[in-house]
């Protein structure tokens, strides 16, 4: 289970309205930075739910590590210019 999906008490459609406000927020910052490819909101879901599942499910495991969090995410949405 991912933190979005522990966040209590909220249930069902109040969950889906928090992962959708956080996923604007995302991509609104995607978009003011030149980083959300053709599909800025698309790219913000991903964005969002990669980084909780590796916060919640992978680093819980295995420690947490910043650099590899920040190089998963340049992978999903490298900076303006660079390939990932």
């Amino acid at each position: 289970m991912s933190f979005l999906d522990e966040i209590a008490p909220l249930k069902g459609a109040a969950v889906q309205a928090l992962e959708d406000r956080i996923c604007d927020e995302v991509a609104f910052h995607l978009k003011r930075c030149d980083r959300g490819g053709d599909d800025p909101q698309q790219t913000a879901r991903t964005v969002v739910h990669t980084v909780d599942a590796q916060l919640h499910r992978v680093m819980t495991r295995h420690g947490f590590d910043v650099e590899a969090l920040m190089h998963t995410v340049n992978q999903l949405v490298p900076p303006p210019g660079r390939t990932p």
